[in-house]
């Protein structure tokens, strides 16, 4: 019998992408799985342009009965370990991630992001983080994902992420590969 988590993926399926079967299929294969997937079609044109990913998974955040989230995009792979790298993390940690599979996207390792100076600093500059698991109560605490971050200076994701530092959320980075990023790999 395979193992369950208590984590939901949330997946925004948008208008243009034929992949989104490759992503379940990575979810189906993992060697823990999680307890429930959630897959909003953007189809509807207000959840449309910038800020799309971040309106969808706001619509599903209600949805969610897990105290884990775990978001995830229609155009990416997950490794079979991807789940079972982070359970062990779950009791000590608020956010959990970890790295692609080649470790091209740099990733910050604090049990305690920084909410000032130089670090804080490098924090803002970059999107650091791809997959993240995410606790519930933390998400909800800080109102979800803010579709109206401007496109120029932050996504969604980030915004969340540091909006979550600055309330003392414990983030822990394992330092596995357990994805594989459309945005550094276009053979997904």
């Amino acid at each position: 019998m395979t193992e369950v988590a208590d984590v939901t993926f949330i997946i925004p399926h948008l208008i243009g992408r034929d992949s989104l079967g490759v992503m379940l299929e990575s979810i189906r294969t993992q060697t823990i799985l999680p307890k429930a997937v959630l897959v909003c079609s953007v189809t509807d044109p207000r959840l449309q342009g910038w800020g799309n990913g971040a309106r969808a998974w706001n619509t599903m955040l209600p949805a969610v009965r897990t105290e884990w989230i775990a978001t995830a995009n229609d155009d990416d792979r997950l490794l079979p370990n991807h789940v079972e790298a982070c359970v062990p993390f779950f009791g000590t940690a608020d956010v959990i991630y970890t790295w692609d599979q080649e470790r091209r996207l740099p990733c910050i390792d604090c049990a305690q992001w920084p909410t000032v100076g130089g670090l804080y600093r490098r924090l803002c500059e970059g999107n650091f983080i791809t997959y993240a698991f995410l606790r519930r109560s933390r998400v909800l605490e800080v109102g979800g994902w803010d579709p109206m971050v401007p496109q120029a200076t932050s996504f969604p994701d980030w915004d969340l992420f540091l909006r979550l530092a600055k309330t003392g959320a414990r983030f822990k980075c394992v330092p596995v590969g357990t994805y594989v990023y459309s945005g550094s790999h276009h053979d997904n």
